[in-house]
């Protein structure tokens, strides 16, 4: 009875462990995750809702009327400059989406493919990310520093004599927004791409180590010299008389002392290569 005692004991103690241990696992995960979900909510759930309620309501002599309305979203579509707006927004978005993924490509296939130094690896890194640190909206007054009147741009073509004033077209015009946007979100392309060719890199080297293909060279090697035997050792095995029609010693070739019992012709030759495939 001692014996049962002391092992239902021993057990209890056992579960008490065990759920202690969860608590504090639970309370862990708490402490990770409370805070990001408390911003994301203050920050974002609250303030959308916020605008959700209000974009469902109206506006009479300044003050806002509640209600559940779709009218506004209904003029957005269907009223000018709300539409217009909306597909020139959308359209600028496209290309700079599309410019910034051709200009980050390159430099992401060489970071996954051709960079082998992790020092390297980490310097090109670094330049992708320092842009990070400046403010958005230094990046934007930087380029119209660079695409003004007075800017870089505008005193290289004024110095190469190809304009006699400032150009006025680089600056407050679709050309300007994505040049700059596409610069502000380039350095988000190069991490995206790289982080999915990484990927592509990592599952192509699993698939050639699951393969046994760890030497690509040296399998083809193997393959040519196991083929190159496969031919010896078959005109070495050509020990039957050859027929009458192949008897022309010029078409012969050189018996091998000890392996050949006759000179080989090229009939012969011919034939071994065919069942050999080749």
């Amino acid at each position: 009875m001692a014996s049962v005692s002391s092992i239902a004991l021993s057990a209890g103690e056992n579960a008490k462990t065990i759920r202690s241990a969860r608590r504090l696992d639970r309370r862990r995960m708490l402490f990770w995750v409370v805070p990001p979900v408390a911003w994301f909510t203050v920050f974002m759930l609250i303030p959308y809702a916020m605008l959700l309620y209000t974009s469902l309501g109206r506006v009479e002599d300044m003050r806002f009327i509640p209600g559940l309305s779709l009218h506004n979203f209904i003029q957005v579509f269907t009223v000018d400059p709300y539409l217009s707006v909306i597909i020139k927004s959308a359209r600028i978005g496209l290309m700079t989406a599309v410019l910034s993924a051709i200009v980050a490509y390159p430099l992401s296939f060489f970071l996954a493919f051709h960079v082998r130094s992790s020092r390297l690896k980490f310097l090109i890194y670094l330049l992708v990310i320092v842009p990070w640190w400046a403010s958005y909206l230094v990046k934007a007054y930087a380029w119209k520093t660079i695409l003004g009147s007075g800017g870089i741009l505008n005193a290289l073509l004024q110095k190469a004599g190809l304009t006699d004033e400032p150009v006025r077209i680089f600056l407050y015009n679709e050309f300007s927004v994505v040049v700059t946007l596409t610069y502000i979100f380039t350095p988000f392309a190069v991490l995206s791409i790289y982080a999915q060719l990484e990927r592509i890199r990592h599952n192509l080297t699993e698939i050639a180590l699951t393969q046994s293909y760890q030497d690509l060279t040296g399998q083809i090697i193997r393959r040519v010299v196991g083929i190159v035997r496969r031919v010896h050792e078959g005109f070495g095995a050509l020990g039957l008389p050859p027929e009458q029609h192949r008897t022309d010693p010029e078409l012969a070739g050189p018996a091998l002392k000890g392996l050949d019992r006759h000179a080989v012709s090229q009939n012969d030759a011919d034939d071994l290569l065919s069942d050999l495939g080749l």
